[in-house]
């Protein structure tokens, strides 16, 4: 498939501005549009792009859906759910699929594995003074499932397992997407933490070990870089850069995605049995750890015990010979 992917670089400290939100979205509609001209068959943003929650406020659901009908394409987005039940309400960090024909997508990916003090304070009946650093919302709340994402891409269904930021420095998440039934994991991330050194470099390394483990494409997608996709066997195939020769940019650019036919299907053996060898060599060390402690250490000052050899027959007849011939 052709991914456009957008690196909309939201500055840290504006992101959750109120009062930056319009500009936010001029950012990502004239992207937006950028990408559609060149026709890709998805446009990919990064992780919770949208200034307000895409599924909880109508206004930005609204924006989303003139924009991707207006592009004509299918978008993968990253941005905030907010349910409701009676006077309490929950808030998710969500993966969300939109397309031009039925809109924003009911179905969507919930990250299930949180940043302490980013999106939640743990031990909060005992934390509760201490405020999270994302000042949106109350304590974000995570999914339960590894819950893949379909796709139609030229009419044929392409099924995505998204992981959300630093989910792709697990492996079992990757793992559980792929059981799932991913045919290809989708990483995005909010790289403005991270500003321009070496850590957005450092972050998708961790992609090539996912991709090599589930033998599953990895496409990934920055806010500012590291954006790019990784083949199956960890090949990275291909990074965006500006005419400067930098992954810090923003704009789009396209990336065609291929998959290695003899993993249609199929599931690596990591993927099929997990971490057992991990638990079997922990479980070695343990039993040999122990013998090596009750065995009994070795004292150089005890005696030596000496053990007679048997006396053969011939050495007996030489003796008694010798004790003849003195007599």
């Amino acid at each position: 498939m052709r991914a456009a992917l957008v690196q909309p670089a939201i500055p840290q400290q504006v992101k959750w501005d109120p009062s930056k939100g319009a500009g936010i979205l001029d950012t990502l509609e004239r992207i937006t549009l950028n990408a559609a001209a060149t026709q890709p068959d998805l446009i990919i943003w990064p992780e919770a792009v949208t200034p307000w929650a895409v599924r909880g406020d109508d206004n930005a659901k609204s924006f989303v859906e003139s924009l991707v009908a207006r592009a004509e394409a299918p978008l993968l987005l990253g941005s905030i759910a907010i349910e409701r039940g009676g006077a309490s309400e929950q808030w998710f960090n969500g993966t969300f699929v939109v397309t031009p024909q039925a809109g924003l997508s009911p179905v969507y990916y919930a990250k299930r594995h949180l940043v302490p003090f980013g999106e939640f304070v743990p031990l909060r009946p005992v934390l509760g003074w201490i405020s999270k650093f994302v000042p949106i919302g109350d304590d974000f709340q995570a999914g339960n499932d590894a819950r893949p994402l379909i796709v139609n891409l030229r009419g044929q269904p392409v099924v995505l397992g998204p992981l959300i930021c630093y989910e792709d420095i697990y492996p079992q998440l990757a793992r559980a997407s792929a059981l799932s039934g991913a045919q290809l994991l989708v990483v995005q991330s909010n790289s403005g933490w991270f500003g321009e050194g070496g850590a957005a470099y450092q972050h998708a390394a961790h992609s090539v070990l996912r991709a090599v483990e589930s033998r599953r494409p990895v496409v990934r997608v920055g806010n500012s870089g590291w954006s790019g996709w990784i083949d199956e066997y960890g090949n990275i195939r291909a990074t965006l850069k500006n005419d400067e020769d930098s992954v810090y940019f923003r704009g789009t650019r396209n990336v065609t995605v291929s998959r290695d036919l003899r993993w249609q299907g199929r599931n690596s053996f990591y993927t099929e049995h997990g971490d057992w060898f991990v638990g079997a060599c922990a479980l070695l060390g343990l039993l040999t750890f122990t013998l090596v402690r009750n065995a009994r250490p070795y004292d150089p000052t005890a005696p030596v015990a000496v053990v007679d050899e048997p006396e053969s027959e011939e050495a007996a007849l030489k003796r008694r010979a010798r004790r003849v011939r003195r007599k």
